[in-house]
């Protein structure tokens, strides 16, 4: 019931023909992409009404493209993240929804995964990280628009 790692990291453990055994890959992936898989290893044309997922057999079969670049996440309307393959920029919100109005708190976090798999060293208030907290916050500002994600009315903190 946030965006941190340890509710957002779910293993995604697959078997059979056409998975390599034994094989672990770390690819950004996200749950609109199990049934693009599961079409891929049947052999079945995805459905029309998938729009947002892809197959991740490229990836576990050793292609080198990068699955995805960032994954997007969100909690209610209390948090949502960006997460790239060694960063992380977490936005906290006050609740305006039924259920969370006025609970929350508008803040930034930023976590260099590789260095702080925890999330325990928030990097937000570095000054040397100030060009990529800008630069994951507009992102993030641009996948909430293309989503149709209420929270890209709100107002974006200042780094």
């Amino acid at each position: 019931q946030n965006c941190y790692e340890h509710s957002l990291g779910i293993p995604w453990l697959m078997a059979g023909p056409g998975v390599p055994v034994g094989q672990t890959c770390d690819a950004l992936v996200q749950n609109v992409d199990i049934l693009p898989t599961i079409c891929a290893l049947c052999a079945l044309p995805v459905p029309a009404s998938v729009d947002a997922g892809r197959s991740v057999l490229p990836s576990l079969h050793g292609e080198t493209q990068q699955h995805r670049a960032c994954v997007y996440s969100v909690f209610m309307d209390l948090q949502a993240s960006l997460r790239e393959s060694r960063w992380k920029l977490i936005r906290s919100y006050v609740g305006q929804g039924v259920s969370t109005g006025g609970r929350g708190v508008d803040r930034l976090q930023l976590f260099d995964l590789e260095a702080d798999p925890w999330e325990i060293d928030d990097r937000s208030r570095d000054p040397g990280q100030a060009e990529r907290v800008h630069a994951m916050q507009q992102a993030m500002r641009q996948r909430q628009h293309e989503l149709g994600d209420p929270l890209a009315q709100r107002e974006l903190l200042p780094v």
